[in-house]
Parts: C-alpha cells; structure tokens; sequence
C-alpha cells in the first residue's frame, strides 16, 4: 500500500482491472464503545442565560446526550446545578452506593439520592425549566455557564464560574511533566 499526502491508497487491483491510480481509502476511525452511562464524555464549556422563571436552554454543543425528554437535576452544594441523563444518573447512584463502605451503606442511601435529585423535562428546543428549590440554593442571577464534566453537565453562576477556570492551570503543570501519548498502536485507546 502506498501512501501519498497522508492518505492511505487502495491496493492495484489483481489481473484485470481499470487503468489509472488507486482510490483513495480513509483510515477507519477507532471503534470506541460508550462509558457505561451511554454517551460521549461531557467536555468544554458554553455560556447561556437563566431566565427569571428558571427556565434554560440546553446549547448544542451537549444536545446529543439528551436523547431522552428528561434530566435528573441536583444541587452540589451552593456551588452549581448538576444535570444528568437517567442513564447517567441511575449509573452513578449504583456506583456511589456499591462504594460507600464496601457495599454497606444505609438502606435508606440510595431512595434519599432519588428523593433530592427532581427530575425535569427536556423539550424539542432543549429548554428546562430547573425547579424553584435547587434554584434557591444556587445564586445564578441571569448569566449562566455550562461545564462538561464527564457524565454531567454542571450549571454554574457565570460569576462562579471565574473561580473554576483559575483551575485550569493545574492541568497545564501536569502536562509540563507528561512525556506524551504512546506511538505503540497495539495499546487500547480506551
């Protein structure tokens, strides 16, 4: 197989065949299987707007999660709003409880989790409308700010959300020390 400006090139055919070069074939992307929540990690972050009703839309760049009309919401703290897809959710309530104290946990744990996390709908324009006791607890104001946080998105006050990107800095000084990815292609990517 040759390879010309990067593209990988079908082999000549055998015997008979047409005259003239080879098309051009693309490296097939890795096959990737989803974390066990049921979509492509949450990442990057998306300013919006909190409308006095509590009402927010969803940007698109985090719309293709959302492909059921419900999200479990919960506050963490007073710092943000943490919106799950009920995959994720359900997910990571089992995790979280199967990890408290080797599996013991109180009976009551997991059906308290469920008690303080409402669930709310998505409609066809990705609008939510975030119920009046988590807004309560988090001091939005109008300007808002979306983070991808892996399997949830966090909702932050826009004002908050200064402090949070003082962090990314941390990431810098672990890449300062970090070699880079391998070249071995017989490692799994995931």
């Amino acid at each position: 197989m040759e390879v010309s400006g990067g593209e990988a090139l079908a082999p000549e055919p055998d015997g008979e065949g047409t005259a003239g070069p080879a098309p051009a074939v693309l490296a097939a992307p890795l096959s990737r299987r989803l974390p066990a929540y049921g979509h492509e990690p949450f990442s990057g972050w998306a300013s919006g707007r909190l409308e006095p009703n509590g009402r927010l839309v969803i940007p698109s760049a985090f719309r293709y999660a959302f492909t059921e009309a419900l999200v479990y919401l919960r506050a963490r703290r007073s710092e943000c709003l943490m919106l799950y897809t009920p995959s994720s959710f359900h997910q990571l309530v089992e995790e979280a409880v199967a990890s408290k104290s080797g599996g013991v946990a109180n009976p009551r744990l997991r059906q308290d989790i469920y008690m303080f996390a409402p669930k709310a709908t998505i409609d066809r324009q990705f609008r939510v409308v975030i119920p009046a006791e988590l807004r309560e607890q988090i001091d939005f104001g109008e300007e808002i700010v979306f983070g991808g946080q892996l399997e949830a998105l966090h909702i932050y006050p826009a004002a908050a959300f200064a402090e949070v990107q003082k962090r990314r800095d941390e990431f810098d000084l672990l890449l300062d020390s970090h070699a880079g990815l391998s070249l071995d292609p017989g490692l799994d990517p995931s």
